[in-house]
């Protein structure tokens, strides 16, 4: 199913020319969204109906920009997602979205916060994130709560609307 052999050095290079990307991961959790568990992730956040529309509605548009499918729900899941795939005639050339957490065991992470530093660099996430600044200098933040920040999808994607 991971059909691109998009790498870590791939990565590092596309921030290294400044060329704009997206890169979407999906795990085990937004799979667990699509398909419509109840409960909660891992972590404690909340499996939300309508996000797992949403997650599945981007899916379905099959986008331009960099897939990542994460090994573990291929493990856990991937005949339902291939299912999914087919019956919904999605063809994405999905990457390995593990590619960080790989170059973290080998490392490799100084190099991608090195790259990071010559760039413009925008996190949406929680406040905790600010420690990053250490590694990779002035970014700006877009703070959303620690957990279950799906409730507030809706005034975040306004705020970013009416910010560009």
């Amino acid at each position: 199913m991971i059909t691109n052999n998009f790498s870590f050095e791939d990565l590092t290079d596309k921030l290294s020319s400044l060329e704009p990307f997206a890169f979407a991961r999906y795990g085990d959790g937004e799979w667990n969204a699509i398909f419509g568990k109840d409960g909660t992730n891992c972590d404690g956040h909340e499996y939300y109906k309508d996000m797992g529309k949403r997650l599945a509605d981007i899916v379905q548009s099959n986008p331009s920009y960099l897939m990542g499918m994460q090994s573990l729900a291929l493990r856990t899941q991937g005949d339902r997602i291939r299912s999914f795939l087919d019956a919904n005639d999605i063809d994405i050339d999905w990457i390995d979205s593990d590619i960080l957490h790989h170059a973290s065991m080998h490392g490799k992470l100084p190099e991608f916060f090195i790259t990071l530093q010559n760039r413009d660099v925008v996190i949406i996430g929680p406040k905790h994130l600010k420690a990053m600044k250490r590694y990779i200098g002035d970014f700006n933040l877009i703070e959303v709560p620690a957990k279950n920040a799906w409730q507030i999808y809706h005034d975040l994607k306004a705020r970013l609307s009416s910010d560009i």
